[in-house]
């Protein structure tokens, strides 16, 4: 299941340096509806961020990401992702 509205378009870029900073490695997209792709040593699947045609805002994430998207916030509220 994927839930829409979590992540802002305008935090990708964000959110691609934080992941990286915690050792997520980021891979090439696959697809036309996949923005970001990212692996990590310890996952057996990788987390993958995608939207659709007609998404104004948000991007959709897979509900068994919403962990590392819901850090990621935490991080960026509190000032710690650098950005």
């Amino acid at each position: 299941m994927a839930e829409r509205g979590y992540l802002h378009h305008n935090h990708l870029e964000s959110f691609k340096e934080w992941l990286v900073k915690d050792e997520w490695i980021l891979q090439k997209i696959k697809g036309e509806y996949e923005v970001l792709r990212a692996v990590k040593n310890g996952k057996k699947r990788p987390l993958i961020i995608y939207t659709k045609s007609n998404a104004k805002e948000h991007y959709s994430v897979d509900y068994r990401d919403w962990g590392v998207i819901k850090a990621f916030m935490r991080d960026y509220k509190e000032g710690k992702n650098d950005t």
